[in-house]
């Protein structure tokens, strides 16, 4: 965890307080929820933000908790109208106060698939404007901007009875408060929100045609109990008197409720995809027929190694699996055990001396693998070339199931075969690592890409 602020002697003590305690509260659905996920996006829950005695920002014609409880109810109509099987849930339909701890339990008790709150902004500065969307988190890079934005959002706790009781003693307006959102949360929900988040910007930039702030880690309340990806949209700022004016407007209210629905209908489409996918998947019976590999493992260790290190530099084939809280290192796939005694010859002359042969059968992954190459799936494409190269290539060393597809006169190498994009982007990030900083996700079905 790193701390950004310099604190006096006489907060320490508080801050003791502030932090430990609310991490139970927070973080508490984090250690005892189980990743639960169904095969479709079936719950939407939508909350707009603030509402009854909490009017939130206020510009000089709008106040924010009006603005966004008909963006809500415009958002909710779009689902219900268009996406049937898609129920939606509002945490408020008319201007009634609602304690946010309370926002995120409605969502929990009613096992929503998504958490949506809508927001507007306000600061100092007239001429900035734009919508962006919030996940959860310490963002380092914007952090003091950030925390700006969460404890606008936040302090509508100061209006709830007992708050103080209800959160442990959290002060929306002590930046020590805010430490407790640098700590690591839930891989998946925070990786699903961040897609959702992704989602609502492209559509606000390329439907709504509004400037794009991008996706920003904050320490929102509202987001911290919920148990699904969960995202808080700022439509805008009220304090930019030409956005005030749009947002104020119907047809601006619709454009952006219309961006919003758009996203969660295009994130519903890739999940439920996703999951059919991997239904479909498991179902399918393992041939009979026994196919063996060999590879051998020469290094292990418990913390995760660069591929690119040094000490696996004159190394080939180099790749890796996690098993039991260790990382082993491999070095080739090869069909037969006289190829795979060379290779261990070899790495025992490079000092690895425990190098030895591991006997793996490959007939459920070949199964799998022709599958998903035949259902619509995703891949990683990280080269490109007018020159079609040899998979074999040095250049291809250590990255798993290469392979390449040609279109506009180019040979594009992709990597992997991945039935949904929550794997296709770690393999991504693998790519980057080794260099490829270009990589991207691509949906292919057989050997042809689908968009």
């Amino acid at each position: 965890m790193q701390i950004y602020f310099k604190f006096k002697s006489t907060v320490l003590k508080r801050l003791l307080y502030l932090v430990i305690i609310p991490v139970c509260f927070f973080y508490s659905s984090y250690l005892t929820a189980q990743e639960s996920k169904g095969e479709k996006i079936t719950t939407v829950v939508i909350d707009a933000g603030h509402g009854g005695k909490d009017p939130g920002a206020i510009g000089k014609h709008v106040r924010e908790k009006d603005v966004t409880l008909k963006v809500a109810l415009k958002v909710g109509k779009y689902i219900e109208e268009n996406l049937p099987d898609v129920k939606v849930i509002y945490t408020r339909s008319k201007d009634v106060f609602i304690p946010l701890k309370k926002r995120g339990q409605i969502a929990n008790k009613n096992n929503a698939d998504l958490f949506v709150s809508i927001h507007c902004n306000a600061v100092g500065n007239s001429k900035v404007y734009g919508p962006e969307t919030y996940v959860l988190g310490s963002d380092e890079s914007r952090i003091n901007r950030n925390m700006k934005v969460a404890m606008l959002e936040n302090a509508a706790i100061l209006l709830e009875e007992d708050s103080e009781d209800s959160y442990n003693g959290f002060d929306p307006n002590l930046p020590e408060s805010y430490i407790i959102f640098s700590l690591k949360q839930n891989d998946y929900k925070q990786q699903k929100s961040i897609e959702l988040a992704q989602k609502i910007q492209n559509q606000f930039r390329k439907r709504a045609g509004r400037k794009d702030r991008g996706v920003h880690q904050a320490g929102f309340l509202v987001l911290a109990g919920t148990y699904m990806p969960s995202v808080l949209v700022e439509l805008g700022y009220l304090t930019n008197p030409a956005e005030e004016k749009y947002l104020m407007s119907d047809k601006g209210q619709s454009i952006l409720a219309s961006a919003i629905y758009r996203a969660i209908k295009e994130y519903k489409k890739e999940y439920d995809l996703d999951n059919k996918v991997e239904k479909k998947d498991k179902n399918i019976s393992k041939p009979k027929k026994n196919n063996t590999h060999y590879t051998v493992q020469f290094y292990v260790s418990s913390k995760k190694a660069n591929l690119n290190s040094r000490k696996f530099r004159k190394i080939p084939e180099v790749s890796y699996c996690y098993s039991n809280g260790l990382y082993k290192y491999t070095s080739g796939d090869f069909k037969n055990i006289s190829d795979a005694a060379t290779r261990q010859k070899l790495l025992k002359k490079l000092g690895f001396k425990d190098a030895w042969i591991a006997k793996n059968n490959d007939n459920a992954k070949s199964a799998s693998k022709q599958n998903i190459k035949n259902q619509l799936h995703y891949r990683v494409q990280f080269y490109t070339s007018s020159k079609k190269i040899s998979l074999s290539n040095k250049k291809f060393s250590g990255i798993k199931d290469v392979s390449y597809y040609y279109s506009g006169g180019l040979y594009k190498y992709t990597a992997g075969y991945f039935k949904n994009n929550r794997d296709a982007v770690k393999a991504m990030k693998e790519l980057r690592k080794k260099g490829y900083k270009d990589a991207f996700i691509i949906k292919m079905k057989g050997d042809k890409r689908v968009k």
